[in-house]
């Protein structure tokens, strides 16, 4: 069974962790380099969730806002209606 995404506060656990580990324990070098593999691979996949999430922000702030869009019409029509029979 496959493992579910790991959340971005979970990534930035985990290379919290790491970092830790990499600067207070004296690790032998292929300890070192596999942690430090490891630590890249979750910047990686942290990145790809910021700008995932980063896109979606976008989106949802470039959507029309169509309660806002309906009330702007209204208070056009109601703007005619007062200049309707006025003489300019």
């Amino acid at each position: 069974m496959p493992k579910s995404p790991k959340s971005f506060a979970e990534l930035s656990a985990e290379l919290e962790q790491l970092v830790d580990r990499l600067q207070e324990e004296d690790l032998p070098l292929e300890d070192a380099i596999d942690a430090y593999e490891r630590g890249m691979q979750l910047v990686r996949d942290a990145q790809q969730r910021l700008v995932a999430a980063e896109q979606k922000v976008q989106l949802l702030s470039s959507a029309p806002d169509d309660d806002q869009d309906d009330q702007d019409d209204d208070q056009d029509d109601d703007q005619d209606d007062e200049h309707d029979g006025q003489a300019p």
